[in-house]
């Protein structure tokens, strides 16, 4: 059979230009990959940043409403900010064209929060009516004790009515604003002209709040229940659905060029080969975590459709921040990527699947029981190895079979966080945990006001020498100033913490001690944890009143949670710097937890305190031996003891027949307003 020539020229140009045109659509399409992917990750930077933004702007027309004298300018620069934002995403291109969807829910939401802004602007006019309102009373009835001091009723309702005026606006609690009695003030028929000018701007004023503050209010309320916040929303959910079809699309197109290939010349696959490779890369990435390379919350999701029956562990590392602060980002990404090892090649389950979901955050999905106390156990008995140095971690774990799996879980770790008696906790609709969080929100909000206007205030329990029965010294404790009066503040503790307010409360205890102790002669102690060694502010607070020696040799600084220090050098430091300064030192609880003598011997220990949960059971045999032990070991290192909780005479007897230096608890004195 002869070649047709022609023909086989023909084919060969043919192939060769499918060729050419597929190498050129194949390079068009690595192009528009990487394209889409970047401008599709800069629209989510943008909506990112305004929601971030406009709940900056929301905590900025609460703050006003606060500060009397604070003014708007702040808000203003926060709202051009935000229609800036909205400005750049509104005339970006590729949104409007990739995600049409989007765009329209997007608009809805420019023109809901258009509707905001407008509240916010007719907020602040009401607001300055509130304010003014709110300042010429306070100059009033300052004024008024000079003008009125001779009709004592008509001071005291004025006092009486102004009163509610501030505790109506602190409160937003308009029940308040029917203690207003304006014609109560009405009545008076003053022949002085003083007095009766004072009492027309007392009604003027009063009056002008008591009309104004309903729509203040109401106002105020409009804003913080944001529906431009809840439009952003679903404009977030909305993005992710056409993205997620927006990449099908894509994956169908790259199907399609892959059948082109077929039959094509070697180059072209070997093209193909590269652009594939990439392609599932970018997909793996956006599924997967870069420092551990497990999956993310993307590939949870994903997964979670082919399970029947999850259940989802969520693991937290306990106090990851301070391994952060202290050894630095690098450290603690080795650790992440260790637990995540760990994780995943230990602790069998059906259908298991490890993920990252979170900073410290990891998560294991099972298809039934996982035995996570083997997990717990683990990280307790085993130390983690980097760079040469051990790292004892120990982590907690939140379980749940409910659905949001992962929200769930998450209420459930942070119950496991908040007591410290337990590693694990699994979520159920018995629990109620969700009011529990609800509580908690009350209680930030009682600890944000009470910081604001100073009701932070310290109180003295004495501790007894057990030879003399005379205070050798005070120890310095926090209470919250509420309606109910003084409350300890440990129940807030953990609430401070997680709103970044603990250190608020460490300052405003320690100002408050020297001004207390400065030109007084007794010693006293103050409590410090290592939160408190971490926190910038905090140390140079106590840099700046223990200049004052006369105040730094009465004090003793109680070390708390000394079980999580692994690392001295950074409280042997600080130790060294207050000793020179004359402070003394004592460990807290001491006989609690994991406090043992290592302590002791790596830090100058003045005092130790035996933590009250010996001394409450110190009538029994083996208690008492323990406490014998500490005492004796006390001794010989020549450090004082101090028996913490002594809340009868009995245990009283048996602490001093033991030889213990001295005693604390309710039955010697309960803490006091004011050392005697």
């Amino acid at each position: 059979m002869k070649l047709d020539i022609k023909k086989l020229s023909i084919i060969i140009i043919t192939l060769l230009f499918v060729g050419v045109v597929i190498v050129v659509e194949l390079w068009k399409y690595n192009i528009h990959l990487k394209y889409y992917f970047e401008n599709s990750n800069k629209i989510l930077k943008y909506l990112d940043y305004l929601k971030k933004e406009q709940y900056k702007l929301n905590y900025l027309v609460l703050k006003d409403t606060f500060y009397l004298y604070e003014n708007n300018d702040k808000v203003m620069d926060e709202i051009n900010k935000i229609e800036n934002e909205i400005d750049s995403i509104k005339n970006d291109k590729f949104f409007k064209q990739n995600f049409p969807k989007t765009y329209k829910k997007f608009l809805n939401y420019v023109e809901i929060y258009e509707g905001d802004k407008e509240n916010i602007y007719r907020f602040f006019t009401y607001n300055s009516l509130i304010k003014n309102a709110t300042i010429y009373l306070d100059k009033i009835l300052d004024s008024s004790i000079n003008v009125f001091g001779d009709n004592k009723k008509f001071l005291q309702k004025e006092i009486y009515t102004i009163g509610n005026v501030f505790i109506t606006k602190n409160t937003f609690d308009e029940t308040f604003l029917k203690n207003l009695n304006i014609d109560y003030f009405k009545r008076f028929k003053f022949k002085d002209p003083k007095k009766r000018l004072m009492q027309n701007l007392l009604i003027q004023n009063l009056t002008l709040f008591k009309r104004v503050f309903p729509i203040y209010s109401y106002y105020l309320d409009r804003i913080q229940h944001s529906q431009s916040l809840y439009m952003l929303k679903k404009v977030y959910k909305t993005y992710y659905e056409e993205k997620s079809i927006n990449i099908q699309h894509l994956n169908n197109v790259f199907k399609f060029i892959i059948l082109m290939l077929v039959g094509g010349i070697v180059i072209v696959i070997f093209l193909i080969y590269l652009i594939n490779k990439e392609h599932n890369e970018l997909q793996k990435s956006f599924i997967t975590d870069s420092l551990t390379h497990l999956g993310n919350r993307e590939k949870f999701n994903m997964d979670l459709k082919n399970y029947y029956k999850p259940i989802l562990y969520l693991i937290n590392i306990d106090k990851f921040k301070h391994i952060n602060d202290i050894y630095g980002a690098e450290i603690g990404d080795k650790i992440l990527k260790e637990v995540a090892n760990i994780l995943t090649n230990n602790f069998s389950c059906r259908k298991k699947n490890v993920y990252r979901l979170g900073a410290d955050d990891f998560g294991i999905l099972c298809e039934g029981e996982l035995n996570y106390e083997d997990i717990i156990n683990y990280f307790k008995n085993h130390p983690i190895k980097i760079d040469g140095k051990k790292f004892n971690i120990s982590v907690s774990i939140g379980i749940s079979k409910e659905t949001p799996l992962i929200e769930t879980a998450d209420l459930a770790l942070k119950h496991v966080k908040k007591d410290s008696k337990i590693t694990s906790f699994e979520y159920s609709k018995e629990s109620n945990l969700e009011q529990i969080y609800k509580e908690n929100l009350e209680k930030s909000k009682i600890l944000q006001e009470a910081i604001k206007n100073d009701l932070i205030v310290p109180v003295f329990q004495p501790i007894f020498d057990n030879k003399t029965l005379k205070i050798c010294k005070y120890e310095v404790l926090a209470r919250i100033k509420t309606d109910k009066g003084l409350e300890s503040i440990y129940p807030y503790l953990q609430v401070a913490k997680e709103n970044k307010l603990y250190k608020e409360i460490t300052k405003a205890i320690y100002k408050k001690t020297y001004a207390i102790f400065r030109n007084r002669k007794d010693e006293f102690s103050l409590n410090l944890s290592l939160e408190d060694l971490l926190e910038e502010d905090t140390m140079e607070l106590v840099d700046t009143l223990f200049k004052d020696r006369n105040f730094a040799k009465r004090a003793t600084f109680e070390l708390l949670e000394s079980e999580a220090i692994e690392d001295y050098e950074i409280v042997k430091k600080f130790i060294k710097d207050m000793k020179a300064l004359g402070v003394k030192f004592a460990i807290d609880d001491f006989g609690s937890g994991y406090s043992n003598f290592e302590h002791i011997l790596n830090l100058e220990i003045d005092y130790i305190k035996i933590d009250g949960s010996l001394i409450k059971k110190i009538e029994e045999k083996n208690t008492q031996i323990i406490v014998k032990t500490i005492n004796n070991f006390a001794k010989e290192m020549n450090i004082l003891t101090i028996a913490e909780f002594v809340s009868n005479e009995k245990i009283f007897e048996i602490v001093k027949k033991l030889k213990i230096d001295c005693s604390q608890g309710f039955y010697l004195s309960e803490p006091l307003e004011k050392p005697l």
